[in-house]
């Protein structure tokens, strides 16, 4: 099953009823859907909340996923009801859940974990480098979920189910059965090895490159063979190596950042073409204290919560929405 576009009228009521709506359970705290989150990568063990942008020279940490000597932290996940942040460790070989209040404490032990994602059913699968994907749910009983041919990276579970995984030699895998089968390969490319995924409200799905001269982020919607002909954008100018890694796209605005490898910048991409990385105007976040991998994550919108009981204004707003939707499908 490949994959299957949102229809932005059903974000566009998503984002009205989480405004309307504090998107909790009662009585239950949790994180703010759209905010971002990145982490560090060989600066210690810091995540930060780069929401608003801008220069983070004197930036103060949100939280640790580890201790100080545990370095290289990975991609971020959130509990279905945004309760709990999850983030890996790479070199502390563990995973941390962090609290809405920045709190954190030790959640698993894994070998070498890098992407984590949670699926629809609200398991939690974390990689565990190179190529062992663990469930994770219950930390006191972690089983192998699948296994993936060469070096992978970072995971991202699509609304259609699959559950997509980076990998080397350009290929991106759908493990969503629990075993690796082909999704996107991509030909032609010097350097191969896959980043990071994900996706926007429209249902067009990226990828970025990986090591060395990879500064491309590719358009792999629909999965199947891609080439240089579907690179969305591409990196020029960067700091240090500058490789295209870590990938967040707010699903409401669309809006694309990119965490270069070993960099203290986060760029905006979300025009496409070729990103100057040198010039001010391109970058969403710079001045970072940390260098970035391929750490950066929006906090997914949820489709639906129990919330407390509405109002007459929201009951009213709720109405108008679903008689949009429903002229909406009436046209499709």
């Amino acid at each position: 099953m490949k994959f299957k576009a949102y229809k932005t009228i059903a974000l566009a009521s998503t984002m009205i009823f989480t405004t309307m709506f504090n998107y909790s359970y009662a009585g239950l705290v949790t994180f703010d859907s759209g905010d971002l989150y990145v982490s560090a990568n060989q600066s210690g063990s810091a995540i930060y909340d780069i929401s608003s942008g801008g220069d983070f020279t004197n930036a103060v940490k949100f939280a640790d996923g580890g201790g100080l000597h545990n370095r290289n932290l990975g991609q971020m996940t959130w509990s279905q009801d945004l309760s709990q942040m999850y983030t890996t460790n790479y070199s502390g070989g563990s995973i941390f859940s962090v609290n809405p209040d920045g709190t954190s404490q030790l959640y698993a032990n894994v070998s070498s974990p890098v992407g984590i994602a949670t699926t629809k059913d609200n398991r939690i699968l974390v990689l565990s480098y190179p190529s062992t994907v663990y469930d994770i749910t219950d930390a006191n009983n972690i089983t192998t979920f699948a296994t993936i041919p060469g070096s992978s990276r970072n995971m991202k579970v699509l609304p259609s189910g699959e559950i997509l995984v980076a990998s080397s030699n350009g290929t991106v895998f759908d493990i969503q059965n629990g075993t690796a089968v082909q999704y996107a390969k991509i030909n032609g490319i010097s350097s191969s090895y896959l980043g990071d995924i994900d996706y926007d409200n429209q249902g067009n799905l990226f990828v970025t490159g990986g090591f060395g001269s990879a500064h491309n982020i590719f358009d792999i919607t629909g999965g199947g063979i891609f080439d240089t002909s579907d690179i969305f954008a591409t990196i020029i100018n960067p700091s240090n190596s500058g490789s295209a890694f870590g990938l967040a796209i707010n699903q409401i605005t669309n809006q694309m950042l990119l965490a270069p490898l070993s960099t203290n910048y986060i760029l905006d991409i979300t025009a496409g073409g070729n990103i100057d990385a040198s010039l001010q105007v391109n970058k969403f976040a710079y001045n970072m204290p940390i260098t970035t991998d391929m750490a950066i994550d929006f906090v997914p919108y949820i489709e639906s919560q129990k919330v407390p009981e509405p109002s007459t204004l929201a009951i009213f707003a709720l109405g108008v929405i679903g008689l949009t939707s429903r002229r909406f499908r009436k046209q499709s």
